[in-house]
């Protein structure tokens, strides 16, 4: 008879740890991975309005832009997150877009 219940229990413990590595892994994995996105997105939102502070001249465009990307990818760098220099120029020009809507 304990060895019936035993076996029961084995079984419940193995179908329980299926269903969390199916459903509840995938699931957290999107939690962690939209909160990565939401501090790169806040972090560049940042450097964005650091560079209009500290490069207030309108012809510094270029010299705005390198400093983002130095303060971005030398942030990325040190977390170790890989995104490519194509999304990293969407963020910083959606960041640029969103700071211009503001100021109007």
């Amino acid at each position: 008879m304990n060895e019936i219940i035993f076996d029961v229990a084995r079984l419940v413990a193995t179908i329980t740890g299926l269903v969390v590595a199916y459903y509840i892994v995938p699931a957290l994995k999107t939690v962690v991975q939209n909160h990565i996105d939401e501090n790169i997105t806040g972090f560049i939102n940042s450097c964005v309005y650091a560079a209009e502070q500290i490069y207030n001249d309108p012809k510094t465009g270029t010299t705005k832009k390198k400093f983002v990307l130095k303060a971005v990818t030398d942030w990325l760098n040190a977390r170790d997150i890989k995104i490519t220099d194509e999304q990293l120029n969407i963020l910083i020009e959606s960041a640029v877009l969103a700071m211009k809507s503001e100021t109007k």
